[in-house]
């Protein structure tokens, strides 16, 4: 398992950004999925934790994996996640329910004209998938 290291960066006290999560499942994918909150308010060079909810809605031993999406596209290489359920394949058991932790930190140099910042994972049902 990769750990991308938390790397200090000077908080901006003054500036608020707002990140939004958006969550969905491929059209097949028999779970729940949703995040804690919907919207946040972060400063910028701050770490923070967001819980997200998942649980496989069947009877039987479910694999998901999450695809990550930052928009506006531009964001995405101020957005870093040092922690994210979306770094691997998850695997479910029957009717297993998971909190799952994203931890983040929006990189200071954003520039000032982006406000808002929306991150959406979509969950894709990998159990039949014989690759990795």
């Amino acid at each position: 398992e990769s750990v991308v290291e938390e790397t200090a960066f000077a908080v901006d006290e003054n500036r608020e950004v707002t990140v939004e999560f958006i969550t969905s499942l491929n059209e097949s994918t028999p779970m729940t999925f949703r995040a804690e909150t919907r919207s946040m308010k972060v400063h910028p060079g701050q770490f923070y934790t967001l819980n997200f909810y998942a649980k496989n809605n069947t009877g039987v031993p479910l694999k998901a994996q999450a695809i990550p999406s930052i928009s506006p596209g531009l964001a995405e290489e101020f957005f870093k996640k040092t922690q994210c359920f979306c770094f691997e394949t998850q695997t479910f058991g029957p009717n297993e329910e998971k909190t799952m932790p994203v931890r983040f930190v929006v990189n200071p140099k954003l520039p000032e004209s982006y406000k808002t910042i929306t991150l959406s994972y979509t969950f894709f049902d990998r159990t039949n998938n014989t690759e990795n």
